[in-house]
């Protein structure tokens, strides 16, 4: 600490001088109005008094706010009265005297590091203040020292570790009593070697960098070489290669297509975990082996295979691929596949009844019978890299709403959707919005289902919204609407580049009336559902697919 030093003499002749007797406190006008006692006036001699005084006095600067004073005063006046003062006092004073034209004085001032104050900040609240900023006179938050060496952190101040020294600008974190032994810059070092754990303090030293598993937790030792930094590891901990393992993950590959009655031989390649990897396939009934990683399917229709893979360490992830069979129209049928009533639709605006899905197992042709509300039909089938075809079309001359399919499907509020109007209108189930006659395509994204779940205009408003974005517009597809008991025939390619195309023709003469290819990467692979609202007899018959190259 540096210490000020303040020395001064002052002599008067033939002016008023201070009287000191009765005075408690430092009566000694520095300039600081804070630190003069209640009882402390100035007393004015007669003209023909005369006065001498001598008053030195030795004051150091400190945190502790001390200084010694003496001053010896005689005084006579024109009653000869006589008085004698003797004073002392304990104070905290910095200045610089400048004597008046009648006066004669000396002064030597030497400030300190408290900027010529000794109120400072107290950023950290921790009763110690900041010496870089420090003024003469009080101000909030301040206080009546300069004390801290880390104004910012709230266990560093002098005797934060009274274990280690009781005066010493020490950082204490865990509160144990002992500093920090690698503290910041300008506060002093104490001897503890765990300053974030109080049970620890002393015997913490390891290798600097080192690294070592215990359980799943991976202990690394710091560059000072004091103490580990430890990491729970989610899937695990490496002993050998001493770090945490990846996350455990698998790939079943993309779509496959075979021949009848030709096996195919699956793949699933597995990342990440310890590598001690164990295989189940699901359903196990058309495969040669469902234990091992690569077994052979042969499968008699369309069938979608699950690989479950786990480790040594207990991790499990698992995933899908869908075998088709060339030339082979796959099964519609609502018993086996799965319907999926929107929950959107549920509103007092919407007096249609739920679905109701009819499949014709000798026509091979799946029907919705009711004028219902919006419902989605899948099966399963994961389309990658993949061109599905297949014949839909609306049986009736009744009503002019939407029919349409769905694809990219992660979930019932992730996926790709076409829609096809036949008329446009103002749609009262869905928000009131105007929506135009033809084809759209939107990806439907819901990124908060509980603030903001999937709602009917996110899947037909012509125009973006919170849920969705439109990717291709009636105006760039085609504005005209289906025709009354008409079938279309429809081609969807989706190639996990991102590539998506969509052809309509009409099944009789083959017409096109509708071909649109565009790029969108959100989803690029994911299963295909049959999709409709509002609209009875829509029908979907023929369904095949062949896998792209």
């Amino acid at each position: 600490m540096i210490k000020t030093w303040f020395s001064a003499t002052i002599g008067v002749t033939g002016i008023g001088v201070l009287a000191l007797a009765g005075c408690g406190g430092n009566c000694v006008d520095d300039g600081w109005a804070w630190q003069q006692g209640d009882a402390c006036q100035a007393e004015s001699a007669s003209a023909t008094e005369s006065a001498s005084a001598t008053e030195s006095a030795s004051q150091p600067t400190e945190a502790s706010n001390s200084e010694s004073v003496s001053a010896s005063a005689t005084e006579t006046n024109s009653n000869s009265n006589s008085e004698s003062n003797s004073v002392s006092a304990t104070d905290t004073v910095t200045a610089t005297d400048t004597a008046s034209a009648t006066d004669t004085a000396t002064a030597t001032v030497t400030d300190s590091d408290t900027g010529g104050g000794m109120w400072c900040e107290d950023a950290d609240g921790d009763g110690y203040g900041n010496p870089a900023n420090c003024m003469p006179e009080m101000f909030p938050g301040a206080v009546p020292n300069d004390d801290d060496c880390d104004d910012q952190g709230p266990n560093t101040y002098p005797g934060a570790a009274e274990n280690d020294s009781d005066t010493a600008c020490e950082k204490d974190d865990d509160d144990d009593g002992y500093g920090d032994m690698n503290p910041p810059p300008g506060v002093d070092p104490g001897t503890d070697c765990s300053d974030a754990n109080a049970e620890v303090h002393v015997d913490c030293a390891c290798s600097p960098d080192a690294a070592s598993c215990d359980g799943d937790d991976l202990h690394v030792c710091n560059a000072q070489g004091t103490m580990d930094d430890i990491t729970t590891c989610e899937f695990g901990c490496d002993d050998t290669g001493l770090k945490c393992w990846d996350a455990l993950t698998v790939d079943a590959g993309p779509s496959l297509c075979i021949d009848p009655n030709m096996p195919v031989g699956l793949n699933a390649v597995a990342t990440g975990g310890d590598g001690m990897y164990g295989y189940a396939w699901t359903p196990a009934a058309t495969l040669d082996n469902p234990a091992i990683q690569n077994p052979n399917a042969s499968p008699m229709g369309a069938t979608e295979y699950t690989v479950d893979v786990n480790d040594g360490e207990g991790n499990m992830a698992s995933d899908s691929v869908t075998v088709f069979v060339k030339g082979q129209s796959l099964t519609l049928d609502p018993k086996i596949c799965t319907v999926y009533d929107f929950p959107h639709e549920v509103n007092p605006e919407n007096m249609d009844p739920v679905s109701n899905w009819a499949w014709d197992n000798k026509t091979k042709e799946l029907c919705e019978t009711l004028n219902a509300k919006a419902a989605a039909l899948f099966c399963g089938w994961e389309l990658n890299n993949a061109t599905l075809n297949g014949t839909f079309g609306v049986k009736t001359a009744s009503d002019d709403d939407w029919i349409g399919f769905m694809w990219g499907i992660q979930d019932t509020s992730h996926f790709y959707v076409f829609t096809w109007k036949q008329l446009p209108q103002v749609a009262t189930t869905c928000g009131n919005i105007d929506v135009p006659a033809g084809m759209q395509v939107k990806v439907v994204d819901v990124q908060d289902a509980m603030m903001n779940p999937l709602a009917c205009i996110d899947l037909h408003a012509p125009a973006d919204t919170a849920n969705s974005k439109l990717l291709v517009a009636v105006d760039d597809f085609t504005t005209t609407g289906w025709a009354d008991n008409t079938n279309y025939d429809f081609q969807l390619t989706h190639k996990d580049t991102g590539e998506i195309t969509i052809k309509v023709t009409q099944a009789n003469n083959n017409m096109l009336i509708a071909e649109k290819t565009f790029m969108d990467t959100t989803y690029l692979s994911g299963e295909f559902a049959m999709y409709t609202k509002s609209q009875v007899s829509a029908c979907f018959s023929d369904f095949t697919v062949s896998c792209e190259p």
